[in-house]
């Protein structure tokens, strides 16, 4: 079985409506290296936070915490755009609608940023905490290994929330794992910001999800 799909049982099939049957021929398409995360389940979000994990598990650390740091966000960044496209594609609470235009108009250009830095660092530089960073990332991989295993909500907003609140939890422990590894002015000023913006969007997030009725996921936890 390939990696994409032990991520995918892993995160996707306890979100499943129950008595859902799936085909033989389905079930031969999944195995498949090229499946689908959304022929698993049909929750869009669930599929971009299963895509963004394997993506962001397939980067092995190398210990030099800038370059780590950097090289993650643009997988996590691209998991919160395909939420916030999902969103937007298929309409509904205008808050959220107004929070995945932010996420799109910010962070893809952030993408663009972090890769243009990536070229300017050039070949990641491992110091002598390199084994202390590379354990703190692996255990980033663990917790939203963990954490995200989403379920449908009802509603196309609350699966956006359910899945945007434990994706920021993951943005704020890589955050507080380079502020404790790393001396780089503006990366260590990017992650206060990150940590900053990220706590009131997920406290904004909950607030939502008290107003709408949406019982919060145990995963909804902040650093």
């Amino acid at each position: 079985m390939n990696i994409k799909m032990v991520y995918m049982l892993t995160i996707l099939l306890p979100g499943m409506v129950a008595g859902q049957m799936v085909s033989a021929d389905t079930s031969r398409e999944h195995a498949d290296h090229g499946a689908h995360s959304e022929q698993i389940n049909p929750n869009p979000f669930a599929a971009a936070n299963a895509d963004m994990m394997l993506a962001m598990h397939n980067l092995v650390p190398t210990g030099d915490v800038d370059y780590d740091f950097m090289r993650g966000m643009i997988p996590h960044h691209q998991g919160a755009i395909d939420m916030a496209k999902a969103m937007l594609e298929q309409g509904g609470d205008e808050q959220m609608l107004a929070l995945a235009r932010q996420i799109l108009d910010a962070q893809e250009a952030e993408i663009t940023q972090m890769q243009t830095w990536l070229k300017e660092h050039g070949e990641p530089r491992p110091g002598e905490q390199a084994q202390d960073i590379i354990a703190a990332w692996q255990r980033i991989d663990q917790r939203m290994m963990a954490e995200m295993q989403l379920t449908t909500s009802g509603s196309t907003a609350g699966d956006f929330a359910q899945g945007m609140i434990p994706h920021h939890v993951a943005a704020v422990d890589m955050a507080y794992v380079l502020l404790a590894h790393s001396n780089h002015p503006g990366l260590r000023s990017m992650a206060k910001a990150v940590i900053r913006e990220q706590e009131r969007e997920i406290r904004e997030l909950k607030a939502w999800e008290d107003r709408a009725g949406h019982p919060p996921l145990d995963a909804h936890s902040e650093h």
